[in-house]
């Protein structure tokens, strides 16, 4: 009870508290000098007041008498009054627009596009409705249809969620109690590599020497394609690092290949490999036999109008795959040429070139090991770096 000297109506009042700790806290500031309450409020009507205990009945009866329960109910719905309105579409397009301000500093531009793919699924599922409305059970009838890497779409999503409640368009993240483990799945290692002779088959008629089936002319339409083969092939390259993600992001160049050197090498600069925590991430590739059959291969080839050595940006090549999956029928094994060049790279060498690897690849060697490189066949990885335009693998080294 507040005495009534301290009341601006010198009225006593009863001041209701959440807890015995808050109570206190009011005492002692009630003893402070000059204070008065300010919690006065006016007298309701009989209605008014009757329809309140309803609803304090309501909320007792709800949360099976829990008082705390209901005053939590309580302020979650405060909250949820002061949230940015927005549907799924508008807060994730605000999300990539503020990633994009990122782009350099935190993340590749191949990251915040990739993201983007995944986070448009949410958009074709909810894309009109307001975020604050998607709720855990949602998202996981959303993850037991979603066709796709589930993991790596679950690690999208999250960082958008995170971002969301940061920003203030959610209360909560309705995807903190999915157990990711148990519910999403953990991610798998791609190590799978292309067996020699597939990869020499899609050599060469990516450069036109060989037709694309029976019948069929050799034909030069995969240059672009075969380029982007023999830089992560050869030399092991990430897509991004090989090809454009758009017409803004940076690549590899004619320029960057030091042929003529006088320790030949290609270099890798900061500004096109994928950014770590390094505060530098430029590396440069001279193992002699990456470079002899690189070379060989983008000098039949021949240079194309532009800086770029791969001159199309991701779409483009996306869609030539496709082409060239439909005429050859070869599949496209995910991440297939990056793990190839590391598995062939240390069959050439032996384990003991794990080090050098993973520098030229611009990885630890834990993450060398774990992540690219599948026991094969002795012997294979010189038969994998000795694939020239003229040149014929012996059957013996192509089949083992």
């Amino acid at each position: 009870m507040v005495p009534a000297k301290f009341c601006a109506d010198k009225k006593r009042k009863t001041k209701y508290c959440k807890t015995e700790k808050d109570a206190l806290a009011f005492c002692r500031k009630a003893k402070e000098p000059g204070w008065t309450f300010d919690g006065f409020l006016p007298p309701v009507s009989k209605t008014k007041e009757d329809e309140w205990n309803v609803a304090l009945r309501r909320f007792h009866e709800l949360y099976d008498g829990d008082v705390g329960k209901a005053f939590a109910a309580h302020d979650r719905l405060h909250k949820l009054a002061k949230l940015k309105s927005a549907t799924v579409r508008e807060a994730i397009e605000d999300f990539q627009t503020w990633r994009q301000t990122q782009v350099g500093i935190k993340w590749e531009q191949s990251t915040v596009t990739e993201n983007g793919y995944h986070l448009n699924k949410l958009i074709l599922g909810w894309g009109s409705n307001q975020l604050s409305d998607l709720t855990t059970v949602a998202l996981r009838e959303f993850f037991d249809e979603v066709k796709g890497d589930r993991p790596t779409i679950y690690k999208s999503i999250s960082v958008f969620f995170v971002w969301a409640v940061k920003r203030n368009y959610l209360a909560e993240n309705p995807l903190a109690p999915i157990e990711k483990k148990k519910e999403i799945g953990e991610f798998g290692v791609n190590d799978e590599p292309y067996p020699v002779p597939t990869f020499r088959r899609m050599l060469r008629i990516a450069a036109g020497l060989d037709s694309v089936g029976p019948g069929a002319e050799p034909t030069r339409d995969f240059i672009e394609l075969g380029r982007w083969f023999v830089l992560s092939g050869f030399l092991g390259l990430r897509s991004c690092e090989g090809k454009r993600e758009n017409r803004k992001a940076e690549a590899i160049r004619w320029t960057d290949l030091h042929w003529d050197a006088e320790v030949p090498y290609v270099e890798v600069r900061d500004e096109v490999a994928k950014s770590t925590k390094r505060k530098n991430d430029a590396r440069n590739i001279e193992t002699p036999h990456y470079l002899e059959a690189a070379k060989a291969w983008l000098d039949y080839m021949g240079p194309n109008e532009g800086p770029y050595i791969v001159r199309w940006t991701k779409r483009q090549i996306q869609e030539l795959t496709r082409r060239f999956t439909k005429a050859t029928k070869i599949k496209f094994i995910e991440n297939g040429f990056r793990n190839s060049f590391a598995t062939y790279a240390l069959t050439y060498n032996g384990l003991q070139g794990v080090g050098k690897l993973a520098l030229e690849m611009g990885n630890s060697e834990d993450i060398c090991k774990r992540h690219y490189v599948k026991n094969i066949a002795p012997g294979s990885g010189r038969a994998w770096f000795s694939l020239r335009p003229f040149e014929v693998v012996s059957s013996a080294a192509a089949t083992a």
